[in-house]
């Protein structure tokens, strides 16, 4: 009973995979019909590596349309005189958790103190997960 359960997801898991990568529910037919679960584990196996590898993909094509001059991380940046929020922790600002809060962050300072580094980093944050 379990194994045909199994089956059953891996088979809708399958489908899902066919839609978003545009193709037939043929595959999920002849899962039904000829496959082995060995064969549908196979097959699945490649339908969501395919997946990942689009969504690598999109992702550099994306950073590659945002245009950012420089790619920069925060990696070794000399923080001593940033003042953060008390809401805001630094880890909010090096992994841009903020962004994901749909928080607001305004970076101002005088010359030479990094604003357009984070601010850079910050960019990419905004297109990268």
């Amino acid at each position: 009973m379990s194994l045909t359960r199994e089956r059953e997801t891996l088979r809708s898991e399958i489908s899902a995979f066919c839609k978003k990568l545009v193709l037939s529910q043929r595959a999920v037919t002849l899962c039904e019909t000829e496959a082995t679960p060995k064969q549908e584990e196979f097959l699945h196996r490649v339908l969501a590596e395919e997946m990942e590898s689009r969504e690598r993909s999109r992702r550099s094509r994306l950073m590659s349309r945002a245009g950012f001059p420089v790619y920069k991380t925060l990696d070794g940046y000399d923080r001593h005189g940033v003042k953060l929020p008390t809401s805001l922790l630094w880890s909010d600002l090096t992994e841009g958790t903020f962004i994901q809060g749909r928080r607001n962050l305004v970076l101002y300072g005088p010359v030479g103190t990094g604003n357009y580094r984070k601010n850079l980093v910050m960019e990419r944050f905004s297109v990268e997960p």
